[in-house]
């Protein structure tokens, strides 16, 4: 597959002397996240579908891309190693993720509903 456009994203993650990660964003629907530590590189994560990125700190303030695809549900993944740290699920496609006050953030999906998140400080036990 040719894509018919490309955009590269290149994230440096201070204080990690020499980890360097880089995103591929094809045709605005296709992501590819590349970790390289120490010179080493592995293939962190590709999401195919991609409907909306949204970076924010969690309740510990550290970093996560929260992407929103075409299959209903929102990707968490932690920064810089991109290691999937879960997924949220919804009723049709969620194309607005946005960050609000106090760790707050509000999804919104195809069928108009709102839903407001917050990022918990211990883990929940079912």
């Amino acid at each position: 597959m040719i894509p018919f456009s490309q955009t590269k994203i290149r994230l440096i993650e201070a204080g990690n002397k020499g980890d360097e990660v880089a995103a591929a964003l094809y045709g605005l629907e296709e992501l590819h996240f590349l970790f390289r530590q120490n010179n080493h590189s592995k293939a962190a994560c590709h999401l195919q579908g991609l409907l909306t990125l949204c970076g924010m700190h969690d309740s510990e303030a550290k970093p996560v891309l929260l992407c929103s695809c075409n299959d209903n549900s929102i990707h968490a993944y932690d920064l810089p190693s991109f290691s999937e740290r879960g997924k949220i699920f919804s009723k049709q496609e969620v194309r607005s993720i946005q960050l609000g006050p106090g760790g707050l953030f509000f999804t919104g999906d195809g069928t108009g509903e709102v839903r407001v998140w917050k990022w918990l400080t211990q883990p929940a036990t079912i």
